[in-house]
């Protein structure tokens, strides 16, 4: 499936319950789409695109389902710099 990054979250739910997609593909997608906007829209400073996350997505698509939020991708945003000096 394209354009996960786009999803709305209830249909993103839906699709990562009934394994249509999985958190890797969808946590990649927005990461992507992350890079791609990042000059532009200056929203973020610091943001955990890693390896780590990707294997912890991996373990999520690996297990049942835990809830309504199992494998959605949840961003937060302050106003204040909060990057390790």
């Amino acid at each position: 499936m394209k354009n996960l990054q786009y999803l709305s979250v209830s249909k993103a739910a839906r699709l990562l319950a009934d394994y249509t997609i999985t958190a890797e593909a969808m946590m990649c997608a927005c990461f992507d789409q992350i890079e791609v906007r990042k000059a532009e829209v200056g929203a973020w400073s610091y943001y955990g695109a890693n390896r780590g996350l990707a294997a912890a997505a991996r373990m999520l698509d690996g297990m049942p389902i835990y809830g309504p939020m199992h494998g959605l991708l949840v961003g937060v945003k302050d106003i204040m710099d909060n990057a390790p000096p």
